[in-house]
């Protein structure tokens, strides 16, 4: 099987082929859902991640619990499970 995506298909498929077998090829663009404390440090935490620094202001006590939260989830965690050929896409066009 071949994966082809982008956004938060791209960080499902980089779980599917690690945790997978079936998985041949990984074709992936503009992967979400990774590297959330780079994100927040680098005020990048704009369109699907406003959430995290809304949260942050509202509960300014509670930022390091959300980010070591958001740190278990991060797909990054999983790349080095992928035994397959990983293809990542990137344009600087828009």
């Amino acid at each position: 099987m071949t994966i082809v995506a982008k956004g938060q298909g791209a960080a499902i498929g980089i779980i599917i082929a690690a945790v997978g077998k079936k998985v041949q090829n990984l074709i992936i663009s503009t992967v979400q859902n990774a590297d959330f404390k780079y994100i927040f440090d680098n005020n990048l935490d704009v369109g699907v991640y406003e959430g995290i620094r809304e949260y942050s202001r509202n509960y300014p006590e509670k930022e390091e619990h959300l980010l070591k939260r958001l740190e278990e989830i991060d797909v990054l965690n999983y790349a080095e499970y992928i035994e397959v050929e990983v293809y990542l896409g990137y344009s600087i066009f828009r």
